[in-house]
């Protein structure tokens, strides 16, 4: 059982590091670090009453909508073109737009 959990941590750790660089893009668009704590402090209180239901639901949203904002940032990195603002990431397409 050890190594398994050792293996999950290991993984659970790369992971971690692999999404750190985006993580720190997506909290430098505009209002998201905000929206973030926000989202995080319904998850603690949730907790704090102890309703799993809740707290699993508003922890699930949080994470998709990271998800949907990867996707975002991967179309808008797909062009080769992104600066410091923009709709969706606070990135702008100077080619596409999008």
């Amino acid at each position: 059982m050890s190594y398994g959990k050792s293996y999950l941590a290991k993984e659970a750790t790369e992971l971690h590091k692999g999404l750190q660089p985006f993580r720190r893009l997506q909290l430098k668009t505009k209002g998201r670090l905000e929206q973030s704590l926000v989202e995080h402090k319904g998850i603690v209180e949730a907790l704090k009453v102890g309703d799993k239901t809740a707290s699993s639901v508003l922890a699930r949203n949080h994470v998709l909508l990271q998800g949907e904002r990867f996707n975002d940032l991967m179309k808008t990195k797909s062009c080769g073109n992104w600066a410091a603002e923009s709709p969706c990431l606070g990135v702008v397409h100077r080619k596409c737009r999008n």
